[in-house]
């Protein structure tokens, strides 16, 4: 049986407090599978908010955090917390006092997302860098390594550094740079090139051919 109340002005529902020390008000609906709905705008006031669903559903495509900020500039942060029970919390928050977004995968150390190279003074990989065709990474002690065509394919030069020389690989020279490059070895049999400004491969210096230099010389 349906029953409808209607007031003029404000209704208002004040629960005294009880032996417990609190006045709590239950609304039972349907012994749990009937639905409230409110008409009109929700404002709940307190200090703790408890929601227990298995679902929330929210039509809103937009969540303010921080939404007392109004007047001031901000000075706390905002974010998300994950609770993961016995294993640490993890999370994603604005950082305030860095002006950077942040997040935790140990509930400890919060890492910066999205942070590019030129903002990072002291930037570190990680592990080694893998690009389409080549790999770069780093050998005790302290070694670089360049790895052409670590996918299997053929790299057209072993060793390449700036642009090579149109003639050896295909690939424009830059005016006014110097080009180190390795390729087929020549005379000097060592493979590795130079080209300067004027676009002279010459090839680098071997003992046998310093013995004949120093012959002719």
């Amino acid at each position: 049986m349906a029953s409808t109340d209607r007031i003029t002005g404000n209704y208002y529902l004040d629960t005294l407090r009880g032996p417990t020390g609190t006045g709590d008000m239950y609304i039972n609906l349907a012994a749990g599978e009937g639905n409230l709905v409110v008409k009109g705008n929700l404002t709940v006031v307190g200090s703790f908010s408890k929601i227990e669903s298995v679902e929330t559903l929210f039509y809103d495509n937009e969540i303010v955090l921080n939404g007392d900020v109004v007047d001031h500039y901000p000075d706390e942060d905002a974010g998300i917390t994950i609770r993961r029970g016995l294993s640490a919390n993890v999370g994603l928050r604005w950082n305030e006092g860095i002006d950077w977004w942040q997040f935790t995968n140990d509930g400890f150390v919060w890492w910066i997302m999205l942070r590019m190279i030129k903002d990072d003074p002291n930037p570190h990989l990680g592990g080694h860098l893998y690009t389409d065709c080549f790999e770069i990474r780093s050998s005790d002690p302290c070694n670089i390594l360049l790895t052409p065509g670590y996918t299997g394919t053929k790299a057209n030069t072993a060793i390449q550094i700036n642009h090579v020389d149109s003639a050896v690989a295909n690939i424009p020279y830059v005016i006014g740079s110097t080009v180190f490059y390795g390729s087929d070895p020549g005379n000097g049999n060592t493979g590795l090139f130079i080209v300067d400004k004027d676009q002279r491969k010459e090839e680098l210096i071997t003992k046998r051919r310093a013995v004949l230099y120093s012959l002719v010389l």
